[in-house]
């Protein structure tokens, strides 16, 4: 416009036509007023807040925005924009009289896994023309973290396990059982457990550990090699909530639980009140964009197998283009159990039927597959 004003005013001099020169302070009138405009912005008071700070994949995630007037006049009508990850939210704030406030809400999309950044908060204000734009900056970025969606296990399968009385260790789930070691009180700890003699020796709160050293455990491999996800993030979302569905449902009934990646994380849950401990990891983890490394599945499976008491429950859970190793499996077969596959795609995608050394592959495309599945193998036993 102000380019325009001035080609208006050389032309309308140099070829002696008012009506241009006319035009070129029109331009510049409206850029003149287009300034004032947004120079008299108003005094504002702008407070956002997010809730809540964790929401499973597709849940409910809101964001409030108050604005509050503190000029002595009026204020106009603004657009809030807010970040989150990629995407961007925006929604409008009506004209405020003097002191008043106001609320407005919006969702924030929860589609994508992980941990997101929120903010900062924009206010944007243009002038009646669409020349000029005022963008103000409020608040400090904030994050939420999306967790795996996952849904509730019904059925609880028994495993087996060689010894009634099975292993003491520190990786056993903790329980009434067995006593296996005195540890230091932690915040939640039943007081029936504190040994009062060597409370008084240490002059520090000491609890008997004592562990359900009879109960199968519930190993579940994650593969996050990116060649197994054709579709990238939104696949792996799919193969974590599935993963996150099982060990989160044993995990909540008490049952011990390891979650084992192709990447090497070992991720163990110790008790129900760690599942959201568990969950909050599972919601970080990226795809392995490491390339050529085609036995880290199995290396994972290896070491699931040998850290591992006999008796468990293993389900591998890998993408459509995921290569299972079959060697790998056929001999961590007489370890478990009960062993489940599955190949997480994401709605629409093909996925051929295939098995590997005679157990089926099974395709899940939500987290309640991956439930009906687990549950299913629970009634056959």
């Amino acid at each position: 416009m102000l380019c325009l004003g001035v080609a208006c005013a050389v032309g309308g001099a140099l070829l002696g036509y008012p009506e241009l020169t006319a035009l070129a302070g029109a331009c510049w009138s409206a850029l003149a007023v287009a300034a004032v405009w947004l120079a008299s912005g108003r005094r504002l008071g702008v407070k956002r807040a997010v809730a809540p700070a964790k929401v499973a994949r597709g849940g409910d995630a809101v964001g409030t925005v108050q604005v509050r007037n503190l000029g002595r006049r009026g204020s106009r009508a603004l657009t809030a924009i807010d970040r989150i990850g990629p995407d961007a939210v925006r929604v409008a704030v009506p004209p405020l009289a003097r002191g008043a406030a106001t609320t407005v809400g919006y969702r924030l999309p929860t589609a994508r896994r992980g941990e997101l950044a929120v903010g900062p908060l924009l206010l944007r204000s243009d002038d009646p023309f669409g020349l000029l734009r005022r963008v103000l900056v409020y608040g400090e970025p904030a994050s939420m973290l999306v967790r795996p969606r996952t849904v509730p296990l019904t059925i609880v399968p028994a495993g087996r396990r060689a010894s009634l009385d099975g292993p003491t260790s520190q990786t056993a789930q903790g329980g009434t059982t067995a006593f296996h070691t005195l540890r230091e009180y932690v915040p939640g700890d039943d007081l029936r457990h504190v040994h009062w003699r060597t409370s008084a020796r240490t002059d520090r709160l000491m609890v008997r550990h004592l562990v359900d050293s009879a109960l199968p455990e519930t190993v579940v491999v994650l593969d996050l090699r990116a060649a197994s996800y054709p579709g990238g993030d939104t696949d792996l979302d799919v193969a974590v909530d599935a993963a996150a569905t099982i060990a989160a449902g044993m995990g909540a009934e008490g049952f011990p639980v390891t979650v084992h990646t192709s990447a090497g994380d070992r991720l163990r849950l110790h008790g129900a009140r760690t599942v959201g401990t568990l969950l909050d990891q599972l919601a970080i983890l990226p795809l392995d964009r490491r390339t050529g490394d085609r036995t880290a599945l199995g290396r994972a499976v290896e070491r699931a197998r040998h850290a591992t008491p006999p008796g468990g429950n293993l389900a591998v859970v890998t993408g459509t283009r995921g290569e299972l190793p079959g060697r790998v499996i056929a001999a961590a077969r007489p370890r478990f159990g009960r062993l489940l596959l599955m190949q997480a795609v994401t709605k629409g995608d093909a996925a051929p039927a295939r098995s590997v050394d005679g157990l089926p592959v099974t395709t899940v495309t939500r987290a309640e597959d991956a439930a009906v599945l687990w549950q299913r193998g629970a009634r056959r036993r």
